[in-house]
């Protein structure tokens, strides 16, 4: 058995990260620890993780962040931590991310297909549903020119993917470094298993199965969103948006990316909220021309699987 450790990042969602833990203590193929990032540090929180480890013969470490640092910073702290274990495997995903029983096992059984073949994956990405079934529109993984070689196995060849429930290689992390934690949300995850499938090649898995319980199936779209409160947020989209350009697509990927999103100002004008809308646009824009965040690495101590 190649040894697997859950990580996944929380923030205030007690019930949601109830439901997750269980449906990965209950997998048919057990990972070997569950690492919970707590973003928040709610007691509920607390109460919820020691619940599932009374019920669980895996075990579930608890880390509280000393401040909320995103998905990001999340996701790169539960890393940097897990990846200096002996586990082959780091199994990331979301407090809202219901795994079906056999997520992992499908995972594993494209691993071994792929070593069959001679393949080193650097990663797995599990195909995410909706509450109703439906693809979940936030979680579409992009794939690569020819992607379609290894449909007789249910494997789509992919070039990025998100953290909702992707199974990653530690030895492929030690080599490309952490995610970046300067993102504090959204394209994190994307940048982040982009650079590793310029090492190794990554795969989407069809039969393996996962629930994202999201409130609405939609994507990430600051002309659609309705909540005053979200918008804010939408900062990081877009200043991680020209950083990813600028770092995958170069200059020209950079400006074509900032000439789309200066043409949404006047749409989003066209709103109630459009003022803050245009200045959260133009300060993303502005910021992620000057943003230029580190990668860093795995520290050289690190026991290696």
């Amino acid at each position: 058995m190649k040894k697997v450790k859950a990580v996944l990042v929380t923030y205030n969602k007690p019930k949601l990260l109830e439901k997750c833990l269980m449906s990965i203590v209950h997998q048919t193929y057990l990972p070997d620890s569950v690492l919970v990032i707590d973003n928040g540090g709610l007691q509920d929180t607390a109460d919820a993780i020691k619940n599932v480890s009374l019920q669980s013969r895996v075990p579930i470490t608890h880390h509280i962040m000393t401040e909320n640092v995103g998905g990001a910073g999340g996701f790169s702290a539960g890393i940097e931590i897990a990846v200096k274990e002996e586990n082959e495997f780091l199994w990331i995903m979301d407090d809202d991310t219901l795994p079906h029983a056999t997520t992992l096992e499908e995972m594993m059984k494209a691993d071994d297909y792929c070593e069959s073949l001679g393949i080193t994956a650097g990663y797995f990405a599990s195909n995410v549903r909706w509450t109703d079934g439906s693809p979940a529109v936030m979680n579409m993984p992009s794939v690569v020119p020819v992607w379609n070689n290894f449909t007789d196995a249910h494997l789509l060849e992919i070039r990025s993917c998100s953290f909702v429930s992707v199974l990653i290689r530690t030895s492929e992390i030690r080599k490309v470094g952490l995610p970046i934690q300067e993102f504090f949300i959204w394209r994190d995850d994307v940048e982040f298993t982009r650079r590793i499938a310029q090492k190794s090649r990554a795969f989407f898995v069809a039969d393996s199965l996962v629930t994202h319980m999201m409130a609405e199936n939609k994507g990430v779209n600051i002309l659609k969103e309705t909540n005053p409160d979200r918008v804010d947020r939408y900062f990081y989209d877009v200043r991680n948006g020209v950083y990813f350009e600028n770092k995958y697509n170069g200059l020209k990927g950079k400006i074509k990316f900032s000439i789309k999103e200066i043409l949404l100002i006047p749409k989003a004008m066209k709103t109630s909220a459009g003022r803050k809308k245009r200045h959260i646009l133009l300060k993303g824009l502005w910021a992620g021309w000057h943003f230029h965040p580190s990668i860093r690495q795995v520290s050289e101590n690190t026991n290696h699987s």
